[in-house]
């Protein structure tokens, strides 16, 4: 527990939790004021994408497909630049190190949503533009792990048991998963699509454990946690409708985890920044 300071202490020498003006390019009330306003973007732009798709193909400006891809990679690039807003209101203290790899795998996540679309397939020319998609989001998830490593170990939570029994159960799901979907529902039998979704789908549980365990260490990581696991959700949605066939509205449900999934992860860098600010003897497990 953070032990108050007495009222006769010397207020420049008691310890400020939080970011103040001088942690980043930008204070902290005009990061929180930017990105908030990312966020009302993100979600006109996700939510106002989904509800126009369902309109009569013959009242739509152009195909329901084209209006998708815009809508959906346009939510992408307004979290991007949520992230981007966190990264530079402490990109002078401390968790600049820390907050810089959620923002890039935050970008990586959204090159990710370029090459599945088909929109990088000219640039980069690949048999199937998922792999291409698998590689930025495996680098994306690197970064997100590599993120949520600092944080446990700034909370001193890496040597508690249920941390790594956390991390073990999602990727034994996470492997379960893979055989039953991926592996077994291939209709053309092991290809290099369906062996690159292994080592994806076992660094997606990674990060998915990590954040879960961060979770049960302390509650305010729940909303990353569940970001964690929304990721996961949707990407098993996805590849049942690659692999075992159709899944209704497979789009829609498919963008309506991930798109969350990724908006939980980004606005939890004000928490994790601040954490990460705050002097050792205010952390409790430290």
């Amino acid at each position: 527990m953070t032990v108050s300071a007495p009222a006769s202490a010397d207020p420049e020498k008691t310890p400020q939790r939080g970011p103040g003006p001088s942690t980043g390019v930008l204070n902290s009330t005009t990061a929180t004021r930017l990105a908030a306003g990312f966020w009302t973007l993100w979600a006109t732009t996700l939510i106002g994408g989904t509800l126009l798709s369902f309109r009569e193909p013959d009242s739509l400006p152009c195909p329901r497909g084209t209006i998708l891809l815009f809508f959906h990679l346009g939510s992408s690039l307004c979290l991007v630049g949520a992230a981007w807003m966190w990264f530079l209101s402490f990109s002078r203290s401390t968790a600049a190190n820390m907050v810089a790899l959620f923002t890039a795998g935050m970008v990586f996540g959204t090159l990710g949503d370029f090459f599945n679309a088909g929109a990088l397939q000219e640039l980069f020319p690949l048999p199937d533009p998922v792999l291409g998609g698998i590689a930025a989001f495996a680098l994306g998830h690197l970064c997100y792990i590599a993120g949520c490593v600092r944080v446990a170990r700034r909370l001193n939570f890496a040597s508690r048991a249920r941390f790594w029994g956390s991390i073990i159960f999602w990727q034994l799901f996470a492997l379960v998963g893979w055989y039953l979907v991926v592996f077994r529902g291939a209709r053309s039998g092991p290809t290099l699509l369906v062996w690159a979704a292994l080592p994806y789908s076992l660094l997606l549980a990674g990060l998915t454990g990590l954040a879960s365990s961060l979770a049960l260490a302390d509650r305010r990581f729940i909303a990353l946690a569940v970001g964690g696991i929304l990721f996961l959700a949707s990407d098993l949605i996805l590849a049942f409708e690659m692999f075992r066939g159709t899944f209704p509205h497979a789009t829609h449900a498919v963008w309506l985890t991930y798109g969350p999934a990724q908006m939980l992860i980004v606005y939890s860098l004000g928490l994790i920044g601040r954490v990460d600010c705050e002097p050792a003897e205010a952390i409790p497990n430290a």
